[in-house]
Protein backbone atom coordinates (compact mmCIF):
# COMPACT_ATOMS: atom_id res chain seq x y z
CA UNK A 1 0.00 0.00 0.00
CA UNK A 2 2.98 2.11 0.25
CA UNK A 3 3.57 2.74 -3.43
CA UNK A 4 1.34 3.10 -6.26
CA UNK A 5 1.72 1.13 -9.72
CA UNK A 6 0.60 2.67 -13.20
CA UNK A 7 0.30 0.90 -16.53
CA UNK A 8 2.00 3.57 -18.46
CA UNK A 9 1.77 1.93 -22.17
CA UNK A 10 0.53 3.72 -25.17
CA UNK A 11 0.47 1.39 -28.10
CA UNK A 12 -0.56 4.01 -30.51
CA UNK A 13 1.99 5.91 -30.14
CA UNK A 14 5.87 5.93 -31.96
CA UNK A 15 8.92 6.07 -29.69
CA UNK A 16 9.47 9.72 -29.80
CA UNK A 17 5.88 9.80 -28.06
CA UNK A 18 6.56 7.98 -25.44
CA UNK A 19 10.59 7.91 -24.23
CA UNK A 20 11.17 7.58 -20.39
CA UNK A 21 11.69 10.09 -18.07
CA UNK A 22 14.84 11.34 -16.55
CA UNK A 23 15.00 13.10 -13.42
CA UNK A 24 16.68 13.00 -10.25
CA UNK A 25 13.93 11.14 -8.13
CA UNK A 26 13.40 8.82 -11.37
CA UNK A 27 15.07 5.25 -11.69
CA UNK A 28 14.57 4.09 -15.53
CA UNK A 29 14.84 0.39 -14.93
CA UNK A 30 13.83 -3.20 -16.24
CA UNK A 31 10.73 -4.58 -15.95
CA UNK A 32 11.49 -6.97 -12.82
CA UNK A 33 12.57 -3.94 -10.86
CA UNK A 34 9.77 -1.83 -11.46
CA UNK A 35 7.10 -5.02 -10.36
CA UNK A 36 9.41 -5.53 -7.26
CA UNK A 37 9.92 -2.08 -5.89
CA UNK A 38 6.01 -2.35 -6.59
CA UNK A 39 6.17 -4.65 -4.08
CA UNK A 40 8.91 -3.92 -1.40
CA UNK A 41 8.96 -0.30 -1.71
CA UNK A 42 10.68 0.70 1.11
CA UNK A 43 13.95 -1.77 -0.21
CA UNK A 44 14.31 -0.44 -3.22
CA UNK A 45 13.99 3.00 -2.15
CA UNK A 46 16.75 2.52 -0.09
CA UNK A 47 18.71 0.82 -2.64
CA UNK A 48 18.55 2.12 -6.01
CA UNK A 49 18.47 5.73 -4.33
CA UNK A 50 21.10 5.68 -1.82
CA UNK A 51 19.57 6.03 0.97
CA UNK A 52 21.83 5.01 3.41
CA UNK A 53 21.05 3.31 6.80
CA UNK A 54 23.26 5.60 9.31
CA UNK A 55 22.52 8.81 12.30
CA UNK A 56 22.31 11.19 9.39
CA UNK A 57 19.98 9.42 7.04
CA UNK A 58 17.21 8.94 10.07
CA UNK A 59 18.14 12.60 11.59
CA UNK A 60 16.72 13.54 8.08
CA UNK A 61 13.98 11.01 7.35
CA UNK A 62 13.02 12.18 11.10
CA UNK A 63 12.98 15.79 10.41
CA UNK A 64 10.90 15.39 7.26
CA UNK A 65 8.24 13.11 9.05
CA UNK A 66 7.46 15.68 11.41
CA UNK A 67 7.32 18.28 8.79
CA UNK A 68 4.73 16.50 6.68
CA UNK A 69 2.77 15.54 9.66
CA UNK A 70 2.42 19.40 10.58
CA UNK A 71 1.03 20.48 7.20
CA UNK A 72 -1.00 17.33 7.10
CA UNK A 73 -2.72 18.71 10.61
CA UNK A 74 -2.73 22.02 8.97
CA UNK A 75 -4.38 21.12 5.78
CA UNK A 76 -6.74 18.96 7.64
CA UNK A 77 -7.45 22.51 9.84
CA UNK A 78 -8.33 24.30 6.92
CA UNK A 79 -10.42 21.98 5.32
CA UNK A 80 -12.52 21.61 8.38
CA UNK A 81 -13.00 25.10 8.75
CA UNK A 82 -14.31 25.36 4.96
CA UNK A 83 -16.77 22.31 6.09
CA UNK A 84 -18.06 24.49 8.77
CA UNK A 85 -18.31 27.78 6.55
CA UNK A 86 -20.11 25.90 3.66
CA UNK A 87 -22.57 24.00 6.37
CA UNK A 88 -23.34 27.37 7.98
CA UNK A 89 -24.74 29.12 4.68
CA UNK A 90 -26.20 25.35 3.14
CA UNK A 91 -26.06 26.41 -0.09
CA UNK A 92 -27.50 23.95 -2.63
CA UNK A 93 -24.65 21.28 -4.19
CA UNK A 94 -25.25 22.55 -7.81
CA UNK A 95 -23.73 26.39 -6.39
CA UNK A 96 -20.40 24.18 -5.02
CA UNK A 97 -19.68 22.14 -7.89
CA UNK A 98 -20.37 24.57 -10.72
CA UNK A 99 -19.97 28.25 -9.41
CA UNK A 100 -17.51 27.26 -6.30
CA UNK A 101 -15.67 30.33 -7.85
CA UNK A 102 -18.11 32.97 -7.82
CA UNK A 103 -19.51 31.19 -4.09
CA UNK A 104 -16.16 31.87 -2.11
CA UNK A 105 -16.09 35.67 -3.73
CA UNK A 106 -19.07 36.19 -2.21
CA UNK A 107 -19.11 34.68 0.92
CA UNK A 108 -15.60 37.16 1.13
CA UNK A 109 -13.18 33.90 1.28
CA UNK A 110 -10.50 32.94 -1.02
CA UNK A 111 -9.35 29.41 -0.60
CA UNK A 112 -7.14 28.26 -3.55
CA UNK A 113 -6.76 23.96 -3.19
CA UNK A 114 -4.13 23.18 -0.75
CA UNK A 115 -2.56 20.05 -1.06
CA UNK A 116 0.88 18.43 0.96
CA UNK A 117 3.90 18.50 -1.44
CA UNK A 118 4.82 14.93 -0.93
CA UNK A 119 8.18 14.03 -2.23
CA UNK A 120 7.77 11.38 -5.09
CA UNK A 121 9.77 8.69 -6.02
CA UNK A 122 9.77 6.65 -9.61
CA UNK A 123 10.40 3.63 -10.67
CA UNK A 124 10.24 3.74 -14.30
CA UNK A 125 10.27 1.08 -17.31
CA UNK A 126 9.62 1.68 -21.08
CA UNK A 127 10.30 -0.73 -23.80
CA UNK A 128 12.92 -0.73 -26.29
CA UNK A 129 10.18 -0.07 -28.98
CA UNK A 130 8.62 3.28 -26.27
CA UNK A 131 5.39 1.81 -27.01
CA UNK A 132 5.26 -0.53 -23.23
CA UNK A 133 5.49 1.56 -20.00
CA UNK A 134 5.07 0.33 -16.25
CA UNK A 135 5.88 3.11 -13.22
CA UNK A 136 5.89 2.73 -9.89
CA UNK A 137 5.59 6.26 -7.54
CA UNK A 138 6.43 5.88 -4.21
CA UNK A 139 4.89 9.12 -2.02
CA UNK A 140 7.16 10.52 0.98
CA UNK A 141 3.84 10.52 3.12
CA UNK A 142 3.40 10.03 6.49
CA UNK A 143 2.78 6.07 6.56
CA UNK A 144 6.01 5.32 4.21
CA UNK A 145 8.21 7.93 6.29
CA UNK A 146 7.19 5.57 9.35
CA UNK A 147 7.69 2.56 7.73
CA UNK A 148 11.42 4.10 6.28
CA UNK A 149 12.02 5.40 9.89
CA UNK A 150 11.35 1.68 11.62
CA UNK A 151 13.17 0.16 8.42
CA UNK A 152 16.48 2.26 9.56
CA UNK A 153 16.15 1.85 13.05
CA UNK A 154 16.12 -1.99 13.02
CA UNK A 155 19.39 -1.74 10.59
CA UNK A 156 21.26 0.63 12.15
CA UNK A 157 20.42 -1.19 15.44
CA UNK A 158 19.83 2.71 17.42
CA UNK A 159 16.88 2.21 19.43
CA UNK A 160 18.59 3.99 22.27
CA UNK A 161 19.84 6.76 20.70
CA UNK A 162 18.18 10.07 20.36
CA UNK A 163 18.22 9.82 16.47
CA UNK A 164 16.68 6.14 17.05
CA UNK A 165 13.79 7.35 20.01
CA UNK A 166 12.79 10.25 17.50
CA UNK A 167 12.03 7.74 14.67
CA UNK A 168 10.11 5.74 16.98
CA UNK A 169 7.65 8.80 17.34
CA UNK A 170 5.70 7.58 14.31
CA UNK A 171 2.10 9.12 13.35
CA UNK A 172 0.56 6.09 14.88
CA UNK A 173 2.19 6.95 18.35
CA UNK A 174 1.19 10.96 18.04
CA UNK A 175 -2.48 10.21 17.16
CA UNK A 176 -2.70 7.21 20.15
CA UNK A 177 -1.24 9.76 22.73
CA UNK A 178 -3.77 12.63 21.34
CA UNK A 179 -6.54 10.36 22.22
CA UNK A 180 -5.35 9.23 25.65
CA UNK A 181 -4.43 12.77 26.48
CA UNK A 182 -8.32 13.81 25.27
CA UNK A 183 -6.91 16.30 22.35
CA UNK A 184 -5.77 18.49 25.35
CA UNK A 185 -2.72 20.24 26.31
CA UNK A 186 -1.28 19.10 29.37
CA UNK A 187 0.32 21.98 30.57
CA UNK A 188 -1.57 22.71 33.88
CA UNK A 189 -0.92 26.51 33.02
CA UNK A 190 -2.88 26.42 29.72
CA UNK A 191 -5.26 23.16 29.40
CA UNK A 192 -6.75 24.13 25.74
CA UNK A 193 -8.27 21.74 23.97
CA UNK A 194 -10.08 21.16 20.51
CA UNK A 195 -13.30 21.25 22.05
CA UNK A 196 -12.37 24.94 22.57
CA UNK A 197 -10.65 25.50 19.60
CA UNK A 198 -11.53 23.03 16.38
CA UNK A 199 -8.37 24.16 14.54
CA UNK A 200 -5.74 24.19 17.36
CA UNK A 201 -2.38 22.59 16.47
CA UNK A 202 -1.64 19.97 19.12
CA UNK A 203 1.58 17.96 19.63
CA UNK A 204 3.27 15.29 21.08
CA UNK A 205 6.23 16.26 23.54
CA UNK A 206 8.72 14.28 25.15
CA UNK A 207 8.29 15.18 29.38
CA UNK A 208 12.17 14.06 29.55
CA UNK A 209 13.81 15.62 26.18
CA UNK A 210 15.38 12.88 23.63
CA UNK A 211 18.50 14.79 24.29
CA UNK A 212 18.48 14.37 27.77
CA UNK A 213 18.26 10.46 27.75
CA UNK A 214 14.06 10.75 27.64
CA UNK A 215 12.60 7.42 25.86
CA UNK A 216 9.67 7.64 22.83
CA UNK A 217 7.36 5.38 25.79
CA UNK A 218 3.87 6.37 26.64
CA UNK A 219 5.06 7.49 30.39
CA UNK A 220 7.40 9.71 28.93
CA UNK A 221 5.10 11.35 26.27
CA UNK A 222 2.58 14.57 26.85
CA UNK A 223 0.13 16.46 24.47
CA UNK A 224 0.73 19.79 24.09
CA UNK A 225 0.04 23.15 22.13
CA UNK A 226 2.09 23.91 19.89
CA UNK A 227 2.71 27.45 21.71
CA UNK A 228 3.30 25.20 25.46
CA UNK A 229 5.91 22.97 23.00
CA UNK A 230 7.71 26.01 21.75
CA UNK A 231 8.27 27.55 25.52
CA UNK A 232 9.15 24.10 26.91
CA UNK A 233 11.89 23.20 23.94
CA UNK A 234 14.32 20.67 25.76
CA UNK A 235 13.68 22.04 29.15
CA UNK A 236 13.74 19.37 31.84
CA UNK A 237 10.04 18.94 34.28
CA UNK A 238 10.67 20.79 36.87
Amino acid sequence: HLANFENTSNWNYQRDRNVAEYAPHVHNASLQVVRNASMDPIKYLMKYFEIKANQETLADVQRVAEDISRLEEAVANVQRREAEIVAMINPPAFILQRYAGEFWSLVGAHLSPITVPYPNYKFQYVSAGGNSGQTVNINLDTPTLDALSETLVQKIRWAKSAAGQRALMTARLRGWIKDRDRHTCQNPACGVSVAVEPNLLLEVDHIVPVSRGGLSEPENLQTLCWRCNRTKGAKMPA
